[in-house]
């Protein structure tokens, strides 16, 4: 981070002063060189390149009042993608776990236990969906409704099974729904818009994937 700020720093002012020898005091070669030693300084370094570009498009979609920046082409929304993917992974892992843990019929708790396995299961597939979804957009209406149908029927099952749930974890499931909905929605948008493989920029629609992360965390808890 040190090395793009003193490159951010040295490319700016090298063509800041360029400029300035240009317009200012009619030294044209002398201010085309600044200006392209700037540039070759923001060239040869990757990261600060990227960002460049990234603030041009900004810049341009400003100028032509189309939003054209594109976070997930950045390094830090790559970092942050490869995070989320990572913890969605992590989630689903987690299953094997929740898979595996034997339920015996004759514990008080076993209706609770087995509501929660189940709705569970059915919080991963639209989990796994919208992630992927959000990351690169829909390629179509097909999957859009692959995705509506998932989200829907994890609603569906953990309405199915709310006497079973305290209010903590009820808490959290909501939470999940209310975040499963949101992204959907963004999503549809897109499609009506017909912006087919046009992925999400903001990290407010991934917020499920944390949500997911705390409930499957608790879930697996509650099922010790």
């Amino acid at each position: 981070m040190e090395k793009i700020t003193k490159d951010a720093i040295k490319a700016v002012v090298a063509i800041i002063i360029g400029f300035g020898a240009i317009f200012k005091f009619e030294q044209t070669l002398a201010g085309i060189i600044l200006i392209a030693v700037g540039t070759i300084i923001i060239g040869i370094n990757p990261d600060l390149r990227s960002i460049s570009v990234s603030f041009c498009k900004w810049l341009w979609g400003k100028a032509t009042g189309k939003d054209t920046q594109r976070m997930e082409s950045s390094v830090v929304g790559v970092q942050q993608q490869a995070r989320r993917d990572a913890v969605v992974g992590e989630v689903v892992n987690t299953g094997k776990i929740i898979n595996h843990i034997i339920i015996n019929k004759n514990q008080d708790d076993y209706d609770k236990k087995l509501a929660l396995k189940t709705i569970y299961k059915k919080m991963v597939e639209p989990l796994r969906l919208l992630n992927f979804a959000a990351n690169v957009g829909i390629k179509d209406k097909e999957e859009f409704d692959n995705i509506s149908k998932a989200v829907e029927e994890f609603i569906k099952i953990k309405m199915e099974n709310e006497l079973e749930l305290d209010e903590e974890l009820l808490d959290k499931l909501n939470n999940v729904m209310a975040a499963f909905r949101h992204t959907k929605h963004e999503l549809f948008l897109k499609l009506n818009k017909n912006k087919f493989n046009d992925g999400l920029h903001g990290l407010e629609y991934f917020d499920f994937v944390m949500k997911c992360k705390e409930t499957t965390e608790e879930i697996k808890k509650r099922l010790k």
